[in-house]
């Protein structure tokens, strides 16, 4: 995303609460705040922030705040409003409580909907803590409270995150998923997508209607973090995509930004990439930059657990199609060499697991070898699936997959549309928490 060039009319501020008692707010209400920690983990925004402002019915909040590129200390919040909204606000302070004005700023303007995007900045915040937020437009709260938790930074915590495929068809099914994955206890860190977020064609009218309309709920209070997919580049080479989406700019190449990046959550490390455009520039033998990002970005990893997401799988039973070539040739080897436990991937739309694989062969994760999962049941058609000789499983249903992460254990539930674990995997990890 990039932010808009022109003078901004509005300024719209976030009440944003530490969930513990405080010192008294700083005199320059503009600047950002240290946050306190919350000494209890939960993700209830009432639990959360008690003495919150409360929600307030609006049309002028036309799109919900969500998640972006939460870390450790920081956080973006994304919302969208009118397009002619444009009257300043001003912060409430509360009793007791800790309050940090953060003005937002104009991400982007969204002709089509009659909307602009708004998003804000919040620094200097606790690890591994509950933050509470609410939205103000004209003195009024038109969101909120609401709450999220920053990503802990000790490699001995625990996890919890939600892998989801090819979702954003606007079908029941994606619905009954969305509907399972709300009703988890306890509740997800964070979403995690391998790709084809909106369908068909990746536009910002099938974006609103077939993504944050269904998960409006959810990711107010949970990060999202998504990988592009082929159905995604259908309108303007992913451009909705990309306007939607505020995520690291790590690449390498300008045009590449927000199209693969990396993020640490406690015992794990998830490199997302592009298997669309920057894969295209490695198989031209234009330039190997997302390649040589991810060796990189590996090589700098001291997580016990080292992840990729992406699209298109690199290992595949569909009856036609097949892996591209310079994934195999090129991405499978750093796989390897790199140390990478699992592979998440999407584009076909069944589950299908191999594990684990090492040279083209069936080898145990604990010596080396990588699973590969590809998780493509979010909710789009189904497709059939022939056979691969490496394959260690495969069903053909609508799921997500739930991944619960420790120091030494990571496990994989794979859940269908009635909240039953069609299959599960337990992995150990390769190194003793002595070696990390």
């Amino acid at each position: 995303m990039r932010w808009f060039p022109y003078p901004i009319a509005l300024c719209v501020v976030f009440v944003l609460v530490a969930c513990s008692p405080a010192k008294k707010p700083q005199s320059n209400p503009q600047e950002t705040q240290t946050l306190k920690p919350h000494d209890q983990r939960t993700t209830d925004s009432l639990r959360d922030c008690p003495d919150a402002l409360p929600q307030t019915d609006s049309v002028m909040l036309k799109r919900w705040p969500y998640l972006q590129s939460v870390s450790s200390n920081r956080a973006t919040v994304v919302f969208g409003t009118q397009s002619d909204t444009a009257q300043p606000s001003l912060v409430i302070h509360n009793r007791d409580q800790q309050r940090a004005q953060v003005p937002a700023h104009i991400e982007t303007p969204i002709p089509s909907l009659g909307m602009t995007l708004w998003s804000a900045v919040l620094e200097g915040l606790p690890a591994d803590s509950a933050i509470c937020y609410s939205v103000l437009i004209d003195d009024v709260v038109v969101g909120g409270p609401f709450s999220f938790h920053t990503a802990p930074t000790d490699l001995s915590s625990q996890s919890q995150f939600i892998v989801l495929g090819d979702y954003g068809a606007g079908t029941n099914e994606q619905r009954q998923l969305a509907t399972a994955i709300a009703h988890l206890t306890p509740q997800p860190d964070f979403l995690l997508t391998t790709g084809d977020n909106a369908y068909p064609q990746g536009s910002h009218l099938q974006w609103q209607q077939n993504v944050f309309d269904i998960y409006r709920e959810q990711w107010t209070k949970q990060p999202l973090f998504p990988s592009p997919g082929n159905h995604d580049y259908y309108t303007q080479n992913a451009q909705p995509y990309l306007d939607n989406m505020v995520l690291p700019r790590q690449a390498r190449r300008d045009a590449d930004q927000e199209r693969y990046y990396s993020f640490d959550w406690g015992s794990v490390h998830i490199a997302v990439l592009d298997t669309e455009q920057p894969l295209l520039y490695c198989a031209m033998g234009n330039d190997d930059d997302m390649l040589h990002w991810l060796q990189s970005d590996l090589e700098n990893s001291s997580a016990p657990w080292n992840i990729v997401a992406l699209h298109r799988p690199p290992y595949s039973g569909h009856p036609s199609r097949v892996p591209p070539a310079v994934l195999v040739q090129k991405f499978i080897p750093v796989f390897e060499q790199m140390g990478v436990d699992i592979v998440f991937s999407g584009h076909d739309h069944f589950y299908e697991l191999f594990n684990a694989i090492k040279k083209n062969k069936q080898v145990p994760h604990s010596d080396g070898g990588v699973v590969y999962l590809t998780t493509g049941g979010g909710g789009r058609a189904l497709y059939p699936i022939g056979t691969h000789p490496l394959r260690t499983n495969a069903i053909v249903a609508h799921h997500f997959v739930q991944a619960l992460a420790s120091q030494t254990t990571l496990t994989i539930n794979i859940i269908g549309l009635d909240g039953d674990i069609l299959d599960s995997i337990h992995l150990a990890n390769r190194v003793s928490p002595s070696q990390q």
